[in-house]
């Protein structure tokens, strides 16, 4: 496993109690992500410089506060409150905190990599709860349009893998709060 991507346990619900196994330490040893959340499912946690659109200079910002991976942006802003907090702290504006939480979130789903989260956020997919929202058939109808009309990538995601996307995304946790 390359050096910059942690292997987590992430939590079927939000109640029980969840353990994050850090692939990249060489042990056995868990962190709890939030102390009454039930194990279960697998999901990556890459370096945060993977993710589109963040600056060295909020990179460093969130490294001063203890957040190098995205499952600790997760946690640190995935909450409004906690979000506005780590803002205030940091002096990173709340808005480009949601919006790399959220591409932090959709990197949690197997097999969307960047192009195609693109895609998903231009639809008004941009994190894992409205991903689950969707109907696998029109969510799939809509991004092949797309890719039709703008040629995002080589091809649109298949039918199979959006209703992937989407059973993952039913089976993950919801770790960012939604708009308001």
């Amino acid at each position: 496993m390359p050096s910059n991507v942690v292997e987590l346990s992430f939590p079927a619900s939000a109640h029980g109690s969840a353990s994050v196994a850090a692939a990249d330490r060489g042990d056995a040893g868990e962190r709890s992500l939030d102390g009454d959340r039930q194990a279960q499912g697998r999901s990556m946690s890459l370096h945060v410089s993977k993710l589109r659109g963040i600056s060295n200079q909020v990179r460093n910002q969130l490294k001063r506060h203890g957040v190098t991976y995205t499952h600790q942006l997760l946690e640190a802003a995935g909450r409004r409150q906690r979000r506005r907090e780590l803002a205030a702290r940091s002096g990173i504006e709340e808005a480009t905190l949601l919006r790399l939480t959220c591409r932090a979130d959709l990197a949690r789903i197997k097999g969307v990599g960047a192009i195609f989260a693109d895609m998903l956020e231009l639809t008004g997919v941009d994190r894992v709860s409205s991903l689950a929202r969707y109907d696998p058939g029109r969510l799939h109808e809509i991004l092949h349009d797309l890719n039709a009309t703008e040629r995002f990538a080589r091809r649109a995601p298949t039918q199979d893998e959006v209703a992937d996307w989407i059973t993952q995304a039913r089976a993950l946790p919801h770790l960012v709060d939604p708009d308001s």
